[in-house]
């Protein structure tokens, strides 16, 4: 999966591997778990919208942690089905949302996310059904299953705890003050690299 090229752009020598997850030390004091995860997506949109980063080219953990905070934010807001329709056609965030699942150790959710995902893969019409529903009208009576499974297993196992936990805990984290963070990845955009990179539309 991080081997692949994605679109027209290659990985390019000229362009710095980011290696470090970056975070801020405001964002890792604060006792709001979410405030941490939003940081870090934040940041890794930040690099592939205007750096244009290629998912290669980025922190791992990184991307396994956005990955399961949006897939949670998705059930969240509008069940396992508003989750297919916003990720239809995105495998990456498939991958990268199972792969963080069980990375953290988040057994009761990967349970829950495997049997959604085998849903989708079982039948193309059902699937389909369910991604254009995108969590509106009526239910297919099993994905409702699985979004009850999922507020069930939060209440006892927050998945925003877990993952937070969990990007705490990476060997190769990166932290600064706000400010100093803010010097720290606009240094990026002098790489030629990056440069050449952003000067295409």
């Amino acid at each position: 999966m991080l081997g692949r090229v994605f679109g027209r752009r290659k990985i390019n020598p000229a362009v710095p591997i980011l290696d470090k997850i970056l975070l801020t030390k405001e964002a890792t004091n604060d006792t709001d778990n979410q405030c941490i995860l939003s940081l870090n997506a934040s940041i890794v949109n930040y690099f592939i919208t205007e750096f244009k980063y290629l998912i290669p080219e980025l922190p791992p953990a990184a991307i396994e942690s956005y990955s399961v905070d949006y897939y949670a934010a998705q059930v969240k807001n509008g069940g396992h089905g508003q989750f297919a329709h916003n990720a239809n056609g995105k495998p990456i965030s498939w991958a990268f949302a199972r792969s963080g699942l069980l990375a953290m150790g988040a057994t009761k959710h990967l349970s829950v996310f495997d049997r959604f995902e085998a849903i989708i893969k079982r039948n193309d019409a059902r699937a389909r059904r369910i991604i254009e529903q995108g969590g509106f009208g009526e239910m297919d009576p099993e994905v409702e299953e699985l979004d009850s499974a999922f507020y069930a297993n939060d209440v006892t196992s927050s998945l925003t705890d877990i993952n937070a936990r969990w990007l705490k805990s990476r060997p190769n984290l990166y932290i600064l003050p706000f400010s100093e963070m803010q010097n720290y990845i606009e240094g990026f955009s002098v790489y030629p690299g990056i440069l050449a990179r952003m000067a295409k539309p």
